[in-house]
């Protein structure tokens, strides 16, 4: 979690991932077309690992269901009416609501 999201931080988020999860061969990425997912920082990185992907098209959110229906559930269940002192407050919270899934 960041102030701002960029590339950099996308990049950092995507490397913590496989990292963590080691996924296989073919891994399938689909994201929307947010600033920091088409950047050549993003996709070099994507391309580094072997990753296909695939893009949303612009200003269409079924192309995503899962992701929006994933952060809607975020929402509702973990951060919704809250209103954190901190940004470290809010990212443990989040944090534990992940862990759990």
């Amino acid at each position: 979690m960041a102030e701002t999201s960029d590339a950099e931080l996308a990049e950092l988020a995507w490397r913590m991932a496989v990292a963590r999860r080691h996924p296989q061969a073919g891994l399938f990425h689909h994201c929307d077309r947010g600033s920091e997912f088409p950047s050549d920082r993003s996709q070099a990185a994507f391309q580094a690992l072997g990753v296909e992907v695939s893009m949303s098209r612009t200003a269409n959110y079924w192309d995503n269901a899962a992701m929006e229906s994933f952060f809607a559930t975020l929402t509702k269940e973990c951060t919704d009416r809250l209103r954190f002192q901190t940004r470290q407050q809010a990212r443990s919270a989040i944090f534990e609501f992940l862990r759990m899934l």
